[in-house]
């Protein structure tokens, strides 16, 4: 039975919301009949919703956040639902009809209308992502699949049979479930990093579930500064600290839309030759591409959250973070690569789980530390600079990450196999960056 979250924080939750679309293709086999049914429990547990005073995993998180969160859940309560669920769904129908004019047409006047069109970009925040593969390669063979190797692209998600995309994720245990490998055995996999030096240099389409990071993000400086949310709202200082400033309902519009891109695959098999729950992403990526977009940010739907959870009460899910790079084919060159976007990226020499020397959280604080002072002394570029070069701080980012064993044990990601590579790997990058000051 579908249960009812006590909160907004409870029902944004990507797990959540993977439960409420998984009973809508319970309930309905022919996708177009799930995402019609997904529409209507998203609207039906939204109206039931109460305060965050009443739920037990929020309630304690901070008397201010809490009364933000309600008055929030009563902004999105006057978004129209019907604006963002219909033309989607209709677009898909339109494509399975072989309207693939009408279906385009849609969906480009939905997220014309929505502002998706003349929305300001959002850059990245971070630059340090991970590829990986299975078996042992090379450098060159974690690049993306050669033009010249079309045939084997599969269908994806973001891409079409015979469509190149870079596909990188923000953590390695995100990395290892987007090729469907076991986490646990990761013995015979590769993985690199990739570092993009300046992020904001990239546009992209950001469908992921960005909303809890931007509330807590602009909140949390007020909180912690001793400061009243509310007279900050009053004052008028801090327009990020309104429930009702517009960037927070687009970032709600953003994440319906998401999550109508997200259902997981009903049908499974060797013999699969068309995935319904991949015609609105891969619209969808077709849409930003001839926007002008370089890629798109989205949510993996493929890590087990019964295994893989933060135990803290704000599930901000940053480990579940992909990029989809468009790339770009010059039908006149010999290249078997789309240069122009690897060489934005500093990409790492592969390594293997057996090759991997223990990283304790010391050694990385030392080398930041280390870097810090050569900024110091020869000055680079600004904070924003500095923080990058820094790389993701792990110990911050994923430190709520655990894996739950068979036994109910909750074992901190950074003693996993998952975790060690990204300590390995977060290490040589922090040792290039000194190398290279």
């Amino acid at each position: 039975m579908l249960k009812i979250p006590k909160c907004l924080l409870c029902f944004l939750d990507d797990d959540y919301q993977m439960e409420l679309r998984s009973e809508a293709q319970r309930l309905q086999s022919r996708h177009e009949r799930a995402l019609k049914e997904y529409k209507s429990l998203f609207e039906g547990v939204l109206g039931q919703i109460g305060s965050t005073g009443q739920c037990s995993i929020h309630n304690q998180k901070d008397v201010q956040f809490a009364w933000w969160i309600d008055e929030f859940l009563g902004e999105i309560k006057t978004v129209n639902l019907d604006d963002i669920f219909d033309p989607l769904t209709d677009a898909y129908i339109s494509w399975i009809s072989g309207e693939l004019e009408t279906s385009a047409a849609t969906l480009n006047a939905c997220l014309k209308a929505l502002g998706y069109e003349n929305r300001p970009d959002r850059d990245l925040d971070v630059g340090l992502y991970f590829r990986g593969r299975s078996g042992k390669h090379n450098r060159d063979a974690m690049l993306h699949i050669p033009f010249d190797m079309r045939q084997c692209i599969s269908n994806q998600r973001y891409s079409l049979p015979g469509q190149p995309l870079l596909y990188l994720g923000l953590s390695i245990i995100d990395v290892i479930c987007e090729l469907q490998g076991d986490p646990l055995r990761i013995d015979d996999y590769s993985f690199s990093y990739y570092w993009l030096g300046d992020p904001g240099s990239v546009r992209i389409l950001d469908i992921g579930n960005s909303l809890q990071d931007f509330m807590w993000n602009n909140l949390r400086p007020i909180i912690a500064a001793g400061s009243q949310i509310r007279s900050a709202i009053t004052s008028g200082e801090m327009p990020l600290s309104s429930p009702n400033h517009q960037a927070y309902k687009e970032r709600f519009i953003t994440f319906v839309i998401a999550a109508m891109c997200s259902f997981r695959r009903v049908a499974i098999s060797n013999n699969d030759k068309f995935v319904p729950e991949y015609v609105l992403p891969q619209l969808l990526a077709h849409w930003a591409r001839k926007i002008g977009y370089d890629g798109i940010r989205y949510t993996s739907t493929r890590i087990d959250g019964a295994k893989w959870q933060l135990s803290g009460s704000l599930k901000l899910n940053r480990y579940r973070e992909n990029l989809a790079l468009f790339t770009r084919f010059n039908a006149v060159s010999n290249d078997r690569h789309d240069n122009r976007l690897l060489g934005r990226f500093e990409i790492s020499d592969p390594v293997q789980l057996v090759s991997v020397t223990a990283i304790a959280a010391g050694d990385i604080e030392t080398l930041r530390r280390e870097i810090v002072a050569l900024n110091n002394a020869r000055p680079r570029g600004d904070l924003h600079h500095l923080i990058r070069v820094s790389g993701i701080d792990l110990e911050t980012s994923f430190a709520e990450l655990v894996q739950v064993d068979a036994g109910g044990r909750q074992i901190p990601y950074t003693n996993t196999y998952c975790g060690k590579i990204q300590l390995y790997l977060q290490y040589l990058f922090l040792n290039a960056r000194k190398s290279s000051w």
